[in-house]
């Protein structure tokens, strides 16, 4: 897409799959009505995602486990297979935040 389009959020660093999901959602103006995929390279999850290998349960994997667990700090988010709504989610810091743990700012 020409210009790319950049949105920032912040999120915990232990916000499960399916909340970031939600998050992402709503940041990108997407209703909730169509699958998705949060993949960390090979670590995976969404609602009936395509996935080859078994995925995360997005209930209860957290953000820091999965990129922890891949070794990166970039995500690809797939909303609708459809249309194939693909967006890279670039973590660009985990910071310190008080009682509420770790928090992330994230750009797509």
């Amino acid at each position: 897409m020409e210009p790319e389009v950049l949105r920032r959020i912040e999120a915990t660093a232990d916000i499960k799959l399916d909340r970031l999901h939600l998050t992402l959602r709503a940041a990108l103006g997407y209703a909730n009505s169509q699958l998705f995929e949060i993949r960390a390279r090979d670590v995976g999850c969404g609602r009936l995602a395509r996935l080859a290998d078994e995925p995360l349960d997005a209930r209860k994997a957290k953000l820091i486990d999965a990129l922890e667990d891949a070794g990166t700090k970039i995500l690809r988010y797939l909303y609708d297979y459809d249309d194939d709504w693909e967006h890279t989610i670039k973590v660009e810091r985990l910071a310190p935040a008080g009682r509420t743990g770790r928090r992330l700012a994230a750009s797509d």
